[in-house]
């Protein structure tokens, strides 16, 4: 089946078409998902309502799309919306714990050495991801690991420059911080 005899019989509700579409985009899409979402269990939450949504969207489409680039960006503006409106999860205000070792110094308003990904075991890395608020999880997300820019990043995220820049240094203060301790603990 070619893609656009798919994006036809999607459009069209059909669950065969449905069924290839999912089982094609599932792995990038659950990768996606895991990077915002808190833990596994909100991730699946995060895919199935992400790809749903999507689904509705393709049905609206009357141009022509390829359905690799329309998947990646909608279902990030899907994940995007989705951890947004998560109100209990912004009651949170930091991952920096009280009792992680002082003998290494912290400044959030001095520029740290950003953590080299090719360093850090990515079960480590995710897990430190995702014990971000939600907020920072979404600047870190889009702004270090997608690449936007700081007014790209706002404007996805209808914030002003400044709270997203803010909320990007926390994110990466915190993360750095996540790091380090979860390689202690996992010995990596």
């Amino acid at each position: 089946m070619s893609t656009q005899e798919m994006i036809l019989l999607l459009q069209k509700d059909d669950k065969a078409a449905i069924r290839l579409a999912y089982e094609k985009y599932y792995g990038r899409l659950l990768a996606v998902a895991c990077r915002f979402s808190k833990n596994m269990d909100q991730a699946q939450e995060v895919l199935h309502h992400g790809f749903y949504q999507c689904l509705n969207k393709i049905k609206s489409q009357t141009q022509h799309l390829n359905p690799d680039e329309f998947f990646e960006s909608e279902f990030l503006r899907q994940c995007i919306s989705f951890i947004k409106n998560i109100q209990s999860e912004y009651f949170v205000s930091s991952t920096v714990y009280a009792n992680t070792d002082s003998s290494r110094v912290y400044d959030l308003f001095e520029s740290n050495e950003p953590v080299d990904f090719k360093d850090v075991n990515k079960e480590v890395a995710l897990e430190a991801l995702q014990k971000l608020v939600p907020s920072q999880r979404l600047v870190f997300n889009l702004s270090v690991i997608n690449g936007l820019n700081i007014q790209q990043t706002a404007d996805l995220l209808e914030s002003s420059v400044d709270a997203t820049r803010s909320n990007l240094e926390k994110a990466k203060f915190n993360f750095q911080k996540n790091i380090e301790t979860y390689s202690r603990f996992s010995g990596s």
